[in-house]
């Protein structure tokens, strides 16, 4: 019974996925004829827009970087030479690639917003998207197990079950704090948004890929 709960869910969140996927490309669509021709497609760390290009590049951009990551995800837990750890992290995995989705779906919203009614804060919009990605995603790798494609992969957590645990022990709770702290703060100082994210990030990839190392020779040493 907990089996067929687990497929039904994963399935669920699977076809929720490309439904919202589809309805972007939809989107895309609809707005197609009233966009301008110069259509902001990148803005910098101050949230002004200073790249542009047509407008179907524009709307449909979004949608198809969340179509091909749905095709990589379903090709990648195929091939996986740990697929079966894959297929016992499977809800969360599936929950990651369901906030992703969300997340290129919101950034959708805010480009159509900001090309056809008007301009906007866009860091200030941005912030909690990005606050909330990194907490679901720091929430939910830690319930993942040791795979070659999802997940914090050093040399160290590939080879041991042990360390690939404790790294995304901590690790979770890393990505859930600068998520929760670049999504607030980032809304109350927008200006400094992109810093809050870059900084903390930089830092906490330096700090998991050396601890990995050292949890596997502690392994290896008490062996």
């Amino acid at each position: 019974m907990h089996y067929t709960k687990n497929m039904m869910f994963r399935k669920n969140l699977l076809a929720i996925s490309y439904s919202v996927t589809a309805l972007c490309f939809a989107i895309g669509a609809y707005f197609l004829p009233q966009a301008p021709e110069r259509f902001a497609t990148h803005w910098n760390a101050d949230g002004v827009a200073d790249g542009f290009s047509s407008p179907a590049f524009g709307l449909f951009l979004i949608p198809i970087v969340s179509l091909v990551v749905l095709g990589l995800y379903s090709i990648f837990r195929k091939i996986d030479p740990l697929k079966q750890n894959i297929a016992a992290s499977q809800p969360a995995a599936d929950g990651v690639l369901f906030v992703v989705v969300l997340f290129l779906s919101y950034l959708q919203g805010m480009v159509v917003y900001w090309n056809i009614v008007g301009p906007f804060a866009f860091n200030r919009v941005i912030a909690p998207a990005f606050g909330t990605l990194f907490f679901c995603v720091g929430l939910m790798m830690r319930m993942t197990k040791r795979n070659w494609f999802i997940g914090i992969r050093t040399p160290w957590t590939l080879s041991s079950d042990t360390v690939w645990q404790k790294t995304h022990a901590i690790g979770g709770v890393l990505f859930m704090g600068i998520g929760a702290a670049s999504g607030v703060i980032g809304m109350l100082l927008p200006g400094i948004f992109i810093w809050l994210l870059l900084f903390p990030l930089i830092g906490s990839t330096i700090f998991l890929f050396f601890y990995s190392y050292f949890i596997y020779r502690k392994e290896k040493d008490g062996q």
